[in-house]
C-alpha cells in the first residue's frame, strides 16, 4: 500500500519517529470497523537486518549494507502492507531508488525527513552504548552531505 522512508542525520531520532508512526498506522488499521486494503504494519531497519552502525564508516562497507536493505526492501513491498524503512537513508539516488521500486508496484510513498539540530544529535549519540552508537566522522559525513535540508524557517 505504501512505502514510508526514514530520513535524518545518525542519532537524530529516526528509530523513535519510526516506532511512533508504526504504532499509530498499527493502531488504526486494528480499529472496529476498518475495511481498508492494508493488512499490517512492517518496519524495516539496520537493527532488523542485522546491520551494525560501523556499516557506515565507510563507503567500502556501506555499499554492501545498503544492497542488503535494498533487497529487503524489495521483498517487503507489498499492496497490503505499509512498510517503514528506518536507517541513515541519507543518499538521494538509493532513496529514489526505492521510491522507483514502491512506483514499479504502483504503491504510494512519502519521506519522512527527522530534524535535530547536529549538536542535539551529536549528543543523543553521546549517551549510547558503544555498539549502538554512530563515529564521530559518520555524524560529521553525513552533516556535510545532508547539509541542504538544515534551512532555517524564516517565519
Amino acid at each position: 500500500m505504501a512505502l514510508i522512508t526514514i530520513s535524518g542525520f545518525p542519532a537524530s531520532g529516526k528509530s523513535t519517529r519510526a516506532h511512533h508512526i508504526s504504532r499509530f498506522l498499527s493502531q488504526r488499521i486494528t480499529e472496529h470497523g476498518y475495511s481498508g486494503p492494508i493488512a499490517k504494519v512492517a518496519v524495516l531497519s539496520d537493527h532488523s537486518l542485522g546491520l551494525t552502525r560501523d556499516c557506515y564508516n565507510d563507503s567500502k562497507s556501506e555499499k554492501p549494507a545498503r544492497g542488503a536493505l535494498f533487497t529487503a526492501v524489495q521483498r517487503q513491498l507489498s499492496p497490503d502492507t505499509i512498510l517503514i524503512v528506518d536507517s541513515l537513508n541519507y543518499i538521494k539516488g538509493f532513496r529514489y531508488q526505492m521510491y522507483c521500486a514502491a512506483r514499479e508496484m504502483k504503491l504510494r510513498t512519502c519521506t519522512v525527513y527527522v530534524i535535530a539540530s547536529p549538536d542535539q544529535s551529536r549528543e543523543w549519540n553521546s549517551t549510547r552504548d558503544a555498539n549502538n552508537a554512530y563515529l564521530q566522522t559518520t555524524q560529521v559525513v553525513s552533516l556535510f552531505i545532508t547539509a541542504p535540508l538544515i534551512s532555517p524557517i524564516v517565519s
